[in-house]
């Protein structure tokens, strides 16, 4: 979730600042996600979006939320 858009997305701030919001990625996968929604990457992956929430264990709503817009 990209800090920029924290009040897009309708979650607070200080949710986003912790641990879980940190994903290892490649230069080159990481440039691609620059500052984009969770629904808008996996609109371009869809075969991670399917994999991500049938393999994540533990997703809040506001996640799951932002994963299926």
């Amino acid at each position: 979730m990209p800090l920029s858009r924290w009040r897009e997305a309708g979650i607070k701030r200080r949710a986003l600042d912790n641990d879980s919001n940190r994903v290892l990625a490649c230069h080159k996968c990481n440039a691609e996600k620059a500052n984009k929604l969770p629904d808008e990457w996996f609109a371009l992956h869809p075969e991670y979006k399917a994999r991500f929430l049938r393999e994540a264990k533990y997703l809040s709503e506001t996640v799951r939320r932002l994963c299926e817009a």
